[in-house]
C-alpha cells in the first residue's frame, strides 16, 4: 500500500451506512479497510476494499479469490475483526480513522465497538459516523463546529471535571458519576467547547 496514505475509513459489520454524511465519508475515503464480515455490505453500496482484514471466517471462496491481493489475514481469537482493522491502520501509519457500520443491529457489538474505539483513540485521530450522528473521543479541552439546535451528548469515561461553553444546559467544573449525566444537551450556535484538563470523554453530535 501507498506509504503516503495517513487516513482511512473502516467499514464494520453493523448497520450499513445510508445517511448522506456517512456515505460521503465512504465516497471520499482515500483508503477503505473492511472487516471481513462487512464485505457484502460494502459491495452492496458499490465499493471495494483497499484492505480486507480479519480471520476470513465470513468470506466465501469466490470472494477469497476476488480479493486475494488485498486480504490481510489475522487469525487471532483474542480480538475481534474491528480491533484487527484498527491495528492494521495503526501498523501501516494510518493515524486518521473514520469508522462506519459499527453501531446498530447487535447492541452488545455496538457497546464493544465503542469501548474499543475509546481504547485506541488516545493515540489515533478517530471518529465514528452513524446514520444519526457522530461520536468523537477527546482527551483534552476541545471545541466543535455545530449548528443551533444540534443535539449533543457528553460521556465521561474517567473522573474528570467538565465545563461546557455554548450548550443550552450549563455545566461548570462538574464531575459526572454516571455515564448518562452529560447526555441530551443542545448547541446554542455554530460552536461549543467541552473543557477539562485530562481524561477520556466521548462527544456525540446529531447530523
Amino acid at each position: 500500500m501507498n506509504k503516503n496514505i495517513t487516513s482511512a475509513v473502516i467499514m464494520a459489520n453493523g448497520e450499513s451506512p445510508f445517511h448522506r454524511i456517512a456515505l460521503d465519508a465512504l465516497r471520499n475515503a482515500p483508503f477503505i479497510v473492511c472487516c471481513d464480515g462487512a464485505i457484502q455490505k460494502l459491495e452492496a453500496l458499490g465499493f471495494a476494499p483497499d484492505a480486507l482484514v480479519g480471520d476470513m471466517d465470513s468470506i466465501d471462496e469466490e470472494r477469497m479469490k476476488k480479493y486475494a491481493s488485498v486480504i490481510h489475514l489475522n487469525p487471532s481469537e483474542e480480538i475481534c475483526d474491528f480491533q484487527k482493522s484498527i491495528l492494521f491502520c495503526k501498523n501501516h501509519g494510518i493515524n486518521d480513522i473514520t469508522i462506519l457500520g459499527a453501531m446498530g443491529m447487535r447492541e452488545d457489538h455496538a457497546l464493544a465497538n465503542m469501548s474499543i474505539m475509546m481504547m485506541y483513540a488516545k493515540d489515533l485521530n478517530m471518529r465514528m459516523i452513524t446514520n444519526y450522528g457522530v461520536f468523537t473521543p477527546i482527551y483534552k479541552t476541545t471545541s466543535f463546529s455545530s449548528f443551533k439546535g444540534q443535539q449533543v451528548s457528553v460521556f465521561a469515561f474517567d473522573k474528570v471535571k467538565i465545563t461546557y461553553h455554548n450548550l443550552r444546559y450549563p455545566v461548570e467544573n462538574k464531575e459526572f458519576k454516571y455515564l448518562w449525566e452529560g447526555s441530551l444537551n443542545e448547541a446554542l450556535g455554530d460552536e461549543f467547547t467541552v473543557e477539562f484538563e485530562e481524561g477520556a470523554v466521548l462527544v456525540y453530535q446529531t447530523h
